[in-house]
């Protein structure tokens, strides 16, 4: 291990960035091999970082021709660019509704067996129907580079919903409950979402929960061997099989984890993962370190306490036997399954009998 002499890790990350270090630092570098060690497992630790948080460019996708040339969807404006898709707002002409058109950067060649993988989850998608979804429409290509469709839904992502003020513990145990059942309906698809976190959350006019992202997985683990793998995620929501790359446990209870994530977030306005950097936060969601204290701390009732815990446990087996039963012990531990009285941050709930 590093000398008590040796700088902390941090002053290595501008190397890993491609810039020089002060020529002190690189002196030090080169003779000291406990530092060397340490630069590498910082090297090893962003790789892996790199692999969960971007997608793989495969060729330069085809520029994208003039809005309004995409098959039925009439391109009306654009959303925003991201790593894996640039995004619309667009007309489906047969229907006369609106939708999100996210349409990959990257190509998949008409050969490519990737195509037919695509295009068969499409269809499994397009049959996942729940209020607490933002549902797919279509899964179809534009040349080579394949468009996900998705309903156009009206609401405030959560992060900036919650900006100014968390929601009730049991407001909060409702939305969670809520999307719970909405990953029941895509586990019994066969499918599961890998990256559920506030942002991938939408409150609705009626102040309802949807899950976004779905079937964005996909598009975004372009040019991988094999789908399922861990190149998506959020580390500070991982849950550590995900945060290992074990994609043998990975499956359902890996959704669970993150839902509980998010009610953790929800109850406690941080995410169980916190660190000054990529590579802490990963290391911790690999051994599990949730600060459960901070629960206690934010006044959580005790059963939601330890429904929220349980399905934070570090072994999948150690959860909740399914996403539904997850739901319904949240229902449990407040009381039932409550009922919005009033909108938005209405404080008034019943217990539906």
């Amino acid at each position: 291990m590093p000398e008590a002499s040796c700088p902390g890790e941090a002053v290595w990350m501008p190397l890993l960035a491609g810039e020089r270090l002060p020529s002190e630092l690189q002196r030090h570098l080169d003779g000291c091999a406990a530092c060397r060690r340490a630069v590498e497992r910082l090297r090893n630790e962003l790789d892996t970082m790199r692999t969960l948080t971007d997608s793989i460019v495969l060729t330069a996708a085809t520029p994208m021709r003039r809005p309004g040339d995409l098959g039925r969807y009439v391109i009306v404006g654009e959303l925003g660019t991201t790593i894996a898709t640039r995004d619309y707002r667009a007309l489906e002409i047969m229907r006369d509704q609106d939708v999100v058109v996210r349409l990959s950067r990257h190509s998949v060649r008409k050969d490519d067996m990737v195509r037919d993988r695509l295009l068969e989850e499409g269809k499994r998608l397009t049959e996942i129907k729940h209020p607490h979804l933002v549902s797919v429409r279509d899964l179809d290509f534009f040349g080579d580079q394949p468009f996900l469709v998705t309903e156009y839904v009206r609401g405030v992502p959560l992060p900036t919903y919650v900006e100014s003020r968390l929601p009730s513990p049991t407001v909060a145990a409702r939305w969670v409950a809520s999307l719970a059942r909405a990953v029941v309906a895509m586990h019994q698809a066969g499918i599961c979402h890998w990256d559920i976190k506030p942002a991938t959350v939408l409150i609705d006019e009626d102040a309802s929960a949807r899950l976004t992202e779905v079937g964005m997985t996909r598009l975004r683990q372009l040019g991988t061997e094999a789908f399922g793998s861990a190149s998506v995620g959020s580390p500070a929501f991982m849950a550590p099989e995900q945060a290992r790359g074990d994609s043998a446990l990975m499956g359902p209870a890996t959704d669970q984890f993150a839902l509980s994530g998010l009610l953790f977030f929800l109850l406690t306005g941080r995410p169980p993962f916190t660190g000054k950097d990529l590579p802490t936060i990963l290391s911790r969601a690999r051994r599990c370190e949730i600060p459960a204290d901070l629960l206690t701390k934010s006044n959580v009732p005790r059963l939601l306490e330890t429904v929220c815990l349980r399905a934070l446990a570090e072994r999948p087996h150690q959860r909740f036997p399914s996403a539904a039963d997850f739901a319904q012990s949240l229902d449990a531990s407040v009381g039932g399954v409550p009922s919005l009285t009033s909108t938005w941050f209405g404080q008034s709930w019943t217990p539906q009998r």
